[in-house]
């Protein structure tokens, strides 16, 4: 079985559609917002990565 599989047969399915899971809701992996950032967190990492 692939990894690829797991996740989709089993793994999402029991997040989000079976009654004894967690009943989450599936939403596109690019969904960003900006209330997912703490500002002062970030900001910190951009001034010390040497990435930018």
């Amino acid at each position: 079985m692939k990894e690829l599989d797991l996740q989709h047969k089993y793994l999402i399915h029991f997040l989000t559609e079976r009654t004894d899971g967690l009943n989450y809701k599936e939403v596109k992996a690019n969904t960003v917002s900006s209330k997912f950032f703490v500002v002062e967190d970030l900001k910190t990492f951009i001034s010390d990565t040497s990435l930018n």
